[in-house]
């Protein structure tokens, strides 16, 4: 029998027992309290994040921020060939679409339309504005502008011509694959046979646009069709070894490092890339061109888009709506004024230059576009060797640094060096324009290609300005616009062409100006003629512009128009009319570019008189990128009713100190 202190100390250990099992118990459903609450807490942010996640992908996402890169990511998913042009994703390992091609088809460009276009322009006015910041307010103005006029465009998107001889699809998809499918590896050269290997069906999506537009009476002038028939035959009548695009490839792979694509290697490339050329390439132009050749059957000589569609009126619609796109002018504006307003500068533009003629002994009878023309004859030396290239460009690097040397009168801040110009390679002469602005990563890395082989054939007086507009214009603007490195992507690559080109004129008129304060820039006569015969040109094509599409001006009419008034070469300005012809308005854009510049100058002179500050006007352009010259006018009034807020408290205080003195 136990003892009482055996029984004592027994119940001694089963109430330790009891408390050591009670204390775990209680510590257990603490712990499984605290896991539920930590397993609710997951499930609720997971349940969240994926609310997040479908309104970023599938509905409207809660950051307007986020929806503007959502939007660009959709634009590019829909267009593969913008994705390789723009190389934002190769940084990330991300390069599927470099073996794709865009589609074109009318079904596809409707989705587009609806999905893109219509549904984000409606998301986007779903946030309320009142809780953007400032930079998020300019960003959706711009946006909400850009995505409205699309939507007027695409009404009349049966208008445009898909082949035509500047930038149709036939001429384009060459150009494409020449200038930005780069070979580097052997994955690169890969995905450009398998890009090659899908011209057919883009060809057929090609033939298929034109169809549609047949039956709306969109069918291109004879002449633009007979240009257009004449350059696929002649792309496909030279050996594939010959053709401009396999020429491309082989001088690519060629020049790839043999360490990525050994020598083996490019030579079953090139044999395969030859192949897809005769099996794929050549027979979808030719089928292109048999389509073509029966359509001339049906085309006429009319120029203008006042012979498309079913009516006139709906075709003058047309043209004004393209007047808003790409010239940016309001619905309140007319074509009409800017006509006859480009009328008269000529006329004053043509004394300026009789006066000059004068004062160079040039013979009275003679006409100016004869005169003109004869200076025009007065071309360089001739560049038969590198010493003369060297000093040819060594001359217009000269022109870069000049304009360089005006930055500290205009602008706030200014890039460090300026801007170097360099040779086209010699490959990549015959399919490169004259000057070429290549935006780098920093000041130095920014450079303008000059096509020597073509310069040969400029007069000498008529480069300057022309190094000017890029040299100094083009290059501040860049400058610029690198400075914004937390914008969104989609105002990155939004095209302004008129915003560019018009600034460029407006700057190599700032120059202008500055020489009759004595800085010389147009010191010698020869380069003020060049400098207006340049100014003419761009008047009359914006006059010939106009008249061709709302005066039915003929072509021939357009082409002894502007020989008359620039005494440019016949064949030069009949390259300008078929421009025109296939780029509505388009020509036009320079010079209404340049004139809004002024007029915002001049608007913001006449409103702060004395308080006017160039530098700070130019800051106000140029500080928020090329944008929609609307939304640029906002920007410049928001400026001077600040301005004028600041001037007059800053009256208020002195007269405020004056009374206090008297006091």
């Amino acid at each position: 029998m136990a003892s009482r202190g055996e029984i004592v100390h027994t119940k001694f250990a089963w109430r330790r027992l009891w408390i050591h099992i009670t204390h775990k118990t209680v510590s257990y459903l603490e712990q499984l309290r605290v896991g539920k609450v930590l397993l609710r807490l997951f499930v609720f942010s997971f349940i969240i994040f994926s609310i997040w996640v479908c309104n970023l992908i599938w509905f409207k996402p809660f950051s307007i921020e986020l929806f503007y890169e959502r939007m660009f990511i959709e634009y590019g998913q829909d267009d593969p060939e913008l994705m390789s042009r723009l190389h934002l994703l190769e940084k990330y390992g991300i390069t599927y679409y470099n073996s794709l091609l865009t589609d074109i088809s009318d079904a596809e460009r409707d989705r587009r339309y609806e999905e893109s276009i219509v549904r984000n322009f409606e998301m986007l006015r779903t946030y309320k504005r009142s809780q953007q910041t400032e930079e998020e307010l300019l960003s959706t103005e711009i946006l909400d502008w850009y995505l409205e006029l699309e939507i007027y465009r695409n009404a009349f998107r049966q208008y445009e011509y898909p082949v035509n001889h500047i930038n149709g699809i036939q001429v384009k998809l060459p150009r494409f694959m020449m200038e930005v499918h780069e070979i580097k590896t052997l994955g690169d050269a890969e995905d450009y046979l398998e890009r090659l290997s899908k011209f057919d069906k883009k060809f057929d999506e090609l033939i298929q646009l034109l169809e549609s537009r047949k039956d709306a009476n969109v069918i291109p002038p004879r002449f633009i069709l007979e240009r257009v028939i004449e350059e696929t035959k002649d792309f496909i009548s030279r050996n594939v070894k010959y053709n401009l695009l396999y020429k491309d490839f082989a001088y690519k792979v060629d020049k790839a490092d043999t360490t990525r694509i050994v020598p083996l290697a490019q030579e079953e490339l090139k044999i395969k890339a030859r192949e897809i050329m005769e099996d794929d390439v050549f027979p979808a132009y030719q089928k292109l061109l048999n389509y073509l050749e029966m359509e001339l059957e049906e085309a006429n000589d009319d120029a203008g888009v006042w012979k498309l569609g079913y009516d006139s009126a709906t075709a003058i619609m047309y043209y004004n709506t393209m007047l808003m796109v790409h010239a940016h002018i309001s619905q309140e504006e007319s074509a009409e004024e800017y006509h006859y307003r480009g009328l008269g500068e000529i006329s004053d533009l043509r004394e300026e230059l009789i006066g000059i003629f004068d004062s160079l002994n040039f013979p009275q009878k003679d006409s100016i576009s004869k005169n003109l023309a004869k200076i025009n004859n007065r071309l360089p030396n001739d560049f038969g060797i590198d010493d003369n290239y060297k000093n040819y460009l060594d001359t217009y690097q000269c022109y870069s640094d000049s304009a360089f040397q005006s930055f500290g009168h205009f602008f706030l801040h200014q890039p460090k060096e300026p801007l170097k110009l360099v040779q086209v390679e010699i490959p990549l002469q015959n399919s490169s324009p004259l000057l070429k602005f290549h935006i780098g990563q920093s000041d130095t890395s920014q450079l303008l290609y000059i096509n020597l082989k073509k310069a040969q054939n400029i007069p000498q007086n008529k480069m300057p300005v022309w190094v000017y507009e890029k040299a100094g214009g083009r290059y501040i603007q860049s400058w610029y616009e690198q400075q914004l490195t937390d914008i969104p992507t989609f105002r990155k690559v939004l095209p302004f062409d008129v915003y560019d080109e018009g600034w460029e004129g407006y700057f190599a008129d700032l120059l202008k100006d500055e020489n009759k304060n004595s800085v010389n820039y147009y010191d010698d006569l020869y380069i003020k003629i060049g400098e207006i015969q340049n100014e003419l040109l761009i008047t009359s094509l914006l006059v010939v512009d106009t008249g061709i599409h709302l005066k039915k001006w003929t072509r021939e009419e357009s082409i002894n128009f502007l020989v008359e008034n620039t005494g440019l070469p016949r064949e030069n300005m009949k390259d300008e009319v078929d421009k025109i012809v296939v780029r509505p308005a388009q020509a036009t854009i320079y010079k209404i570019g340049k004139i809004y510049f002024k007029n915002l100058r001049e608007y913001t002179e006449d409103a702060l008189e004395e308080n006017f500050n160039l530098k700070e006007f130019h800051e106000v352009i140029l500080k928020n990128g090329h944008i929609p010259l609307p939304v640029l006018k906002k920007q410049v009034k928001h400026f001077v009713t600040e301005k004028k807020k600041i001037i007059r408290e800053r009256e208020m205080k002195v007269e405020e100190e004056q009374k206090n003195k008297i006091e």
